[in-house]
């Protein structure tokens, strides 16, 4: 239970706490000119916001499921579905062409048509499992 509590929790932080950036930055702080491309800004920015929601899911997971094995459980969770999402975006990836963005768009489809350097696709498992890794060490001092 505790491994599912936990997960849940990190995707709802994730959520609130992307879109609550992107409202604060704003298209152009998200997205580079008149394009679907992430900024520099948006990359960091997502980075931080994803570790702090990992962080709180692992020390969720901890809490309810009681033992350093549920923490365990969801750093494998987080790294099998981080390397499956990371592969869909290797394998959907179009080359950039530069446009295709006119005006403002809702978040939800900002969201759904950002284009994330394969690098940053790559690393989202491992910036996840170190904070789902660090959540589980302050809930158990070890």
């Amino acid at each position: 239970m505790g491994v599912i509590v936990g997960y849940l929790t990190m995707a709802l932080g994730v959520f609130v706490l992307l879109t609550v950036a992107y409202v604060s930055l704003g298209e152009t702080g998200a997205f580079v000119s008149g394009t679907y491309d992430v900024t520099t800004m948006w990359i960091g920015t997502s980075f931080v916001l994803g570790f702090a929601a990992a962080v709180l899911g692992g020390y969720v997971a901890g809490t309810i499921g009681q033992h350093e094995r549920a923490v365990e459980a969801l750093l494998v969770v987080v790294m099998v579905l981080g390397a499956v999402a990371a592969i869909g975006v290797v394998l959907s990836r179009e080359p950039s062409r530069g446009a295709g963005r006119a005006g403002a768009g809702s978040s939800i489809e900002a969201m759904q048509r950002a284009k994330q350097p394969i690098w940053v696709a790559l690393l989202n498992p491992v910036v996840g499992a170190c904070g789902v890794w660090i959540g589980g060490r302050l809930r158990f001092g070890r």
